[in-house]
């Protein structure tokens, strides 16, 4: 029984559980209580019944001697008439004679003679419970002197007692009713009086595991329930104090991770990891950045496979006796392009692990600014050496000429090689003086017609000797707030390229617009052109499109980048428009001349790259 109780509860609160428990013991109490009462009730009243069945045999019994020695048979059957009359318990008197004859009975519809020969007594009354028509029946007989006058029967029935006993039975249900009513309370109570601390204790267990740390569980009592908050209180106390010090770890070692994070990731170096076995375990934006591949692309790969010298100069056993060494080697891109890196590479200990850490370092820019640098101290080489070569050329032919006349154009033409070294010169002076800052202009109200046309005259033999066509657009002129040497240097820059570039007996058009307060100067070539890619470096320091045109061509990169700095220098602006095959144009624009101002000197500042 007290395993289907313990199912029939298993799911349900404390509270729940003490009630039932105690509904269900007060229960079976109170049923045991009253099979008790019943059965000792039920004994007594029979044992009462059975006395005054007794009593009355024994009584009418003493009654009919007399009448049965005188054969007096009315007196008889009055006897246990009276009998019934007088006794509600007795159902039914009979009296047999010493032959077992019925000489008086209380029978209504006869005697019923198989009542005749049952409970005969001996000595003394004897009893024989019977379940008749009329019920339960106890038949008490008892000897009329000793037997030998024969014998009286009287039937007790139980109907009374059977009564007493259902309502004895109706009041102790009532009874147990109303006692598990008040019992039934009073657990509720007590058990909500008990369960209220449990109830603090569970809520305040459900709120901790939610989340908040701070719950502590009221102590109402001293007893086992009191111990049990206090042991929670303390716990929640201790869990707090842990977390604390886990998240004070925790936010120390994120911390550490994020200012490491932070300056790997700010490293403009390939920060690489390998194990053991030269494969990538982490990699750093930068290392993304310069292979153009993405995380999950690269971890768990060899790292041979992006930088193939490791393949051929640190396998895995000789990884180890490469640590500390600094060497160069190119990366295979994503694109499958090649990029010079210079490398190097330390181990760690990493929990007992050994590791690798490569650091790798993009030189593109400066295997490019090398590049860069050769070629421009080839190219300044070459060109300071040719007009020196030249001069010397016309030089030695005039001494050795007789003819004046001769002699007159070998030597003009020597002076026409060491004006060109001369301009040369002065070129890498003006860059030289831009990019320290001591250039100055001096500003003044100049005619932009007379700037072209000094220009123009300067280059007149220059122009005469390629064959090319000038053709002036300058009838209107404009006033300009310049510095008149500084814009005539910038525009021969222009011109000179003009004629260099352009085709055997083409033309340069050369012309001048007003838009607002700007004035437009624009030199128009039937030269080769330029290609649309190369268009935005060509106002850089010391650039050329390529090596060829060096040779071919002549010059420093170093012409239309003094001629942007001086452009800038004056508020204005310059650009070029140009097709391969269909000439250029470069177009300048200046300020105009608004009023007369005093004559002003800026220092000349170079313009960013």
């Amino acid at each position: 029984m007290y395993t289907s109780i313990s199912g029939v509860t298993k799911n349900k609160s404390i509270r729940t559980k003490m009630i039932m428990h105690f509904v269900i013991i007060t229960l079976i109490l109170g049923l045991l209580m009253g099979v008790y009462l019943n059965f000792v009730q039920s004994g007594i009243l029979h044992d009462e019944l059975e006395r005054n069945g007794v009593n009355l045999v024994v009584q009418l019994s003493e009654s009919s001697i007399n009448p049965m020695l005188t054969d007096n048979y009315v007196n008889l059957q009055w006897l246990v008439e009276n009998v019934v009359i007088t006794e509600k318990d007795v159902l039914y008197v009979f009296i047999l004679d010493e032959n077992k004859n019925v000489v008086a009975h209380t029978f209504q519809k006869g005697f019923p003679y198989q009542l005749q020969y049952i409970n005969s007594p001996s000595y003394e009354a004897e009893t024989l419970l019977m379940d008749t028509e009329y019920g339960m029946v106890t038949d008490v007989s008892y000897p009329i002197l000793g037997g030998k006058s024969g014998e009286v029967h009287v039937g007790m029935s139980h109907a009374r007692v059977n009564a007493s006993l259902f309502k004895s039975n109706v009041f102790l249900l009532f009874f147990i009713l109303l006692l598990l009513f008040v019992g039934t309370w009073g657990s509720y109570y007590s058990a909500a009086k008990l369960y209220s601390p449990i109830a603090a204790l569970e809520r305040g267990v459900v709120e901790f595991g939610k989340g908040n740390l701070e719950q502590n569980v009221a102590v109402s009592s001293e007893d086992e329930i009191g111990n049990l908050s206090r042991s929670f209180n303390e716990m929640a106390g201790r869990i707090r104090s842990l977390i604390a010090d886990k998240e004070q770890y925790s936010n120390e070692i994120l911390e550490t991770r994020n200012y490491l994070n932070t300056i790997i990731s700010g490293s403009r170096d390939g920060i690489v990891v390998l194990d053991s076995g030269t494969k990538i375990e982490f990699c750093n934006e930068a290392f993304f950045a310069i292979s153009g591949f993405t995380k999950n692309e690269v971890l768990g790969d060899c790292i041979s496979y992006y930088i193939p010298a490791f393949k051929k100069h640190l396998s895995t056993s000789s990884v180890a006796n490469k640590v500390g060494q600094l060497a160069e080697a190119n990366i295979i891109t994503r694109d499958g392009s090649v990029t010079p890196l210079f490398l190097s590479i330390q181990n760690i200990d990493y929990q007992g692990d050994l590791k690798y850490v490569l650091i790798a370092r993009d030189i593109s820019e400066q295997k490019e600014f090398e590049s860069l640098k050769n070629n421009i101290v080839s190219n300044i080489s070459h060109e300071l050496r040719t007009p020196l070569n030249i001069m010397r050329g016309f030089m030695e032919i005039a001494i050795a000429e007789d003819d004046k006349e001769k002699r007159n154009t070998f030597l003009a033409r020597a002076i026409e090689a060491a004006d060109r070294q001369n301009w040369m010169i002065q070129d890498l002076l003006e860059v030289s003086s831009i990019l320290n800052g001591t250039d100055k202009i001096c500003l003044a109200e100049v005619s932009v017609n007379s700037i072209i046309h000094a220009s123009l005259d300067t280059l007149r033999s220059k122009i005469t000797f390629a064959g090319i066509k000038v053709i002036n657009n300058t009838e209107k002129d404009y006033m300009a707030h310049v510095d008149p040497e500084k814009l005539k240097y910038a525009l021969l820059k222009i011109l000179d390229n003009a004629i260099k570039f352009n085709i055997k007996n083409g033309t340069i058009e050369v012309g001048t617009n007003s838009y607002g307060e700007f004035v437009e100067i624009y030199v128009r070539d039937t030269g080769i052109g330029i290609d649309k890619k190369y268009i935005g470096r060509i106002f850089e320091r010391f650039y050329q499109i390529d090596s060829s045109s060096t040779r071919k061509y002549g010059g420093n990169g170093l012409g239309l980048s003094i001629a942007r700095d001086i452009v800038l220098c004056h508020g204005g602006n310059i650009w070029v428009e140009s097709e391969p095959g269909k000439g250029s144009t470069f177009h300048i624009t200046i300020k105009r001349y608004v009023s007369s101002p005093a004559m002003e000197v800026t220092a000349l500042q170079p313009a960013i790259n």
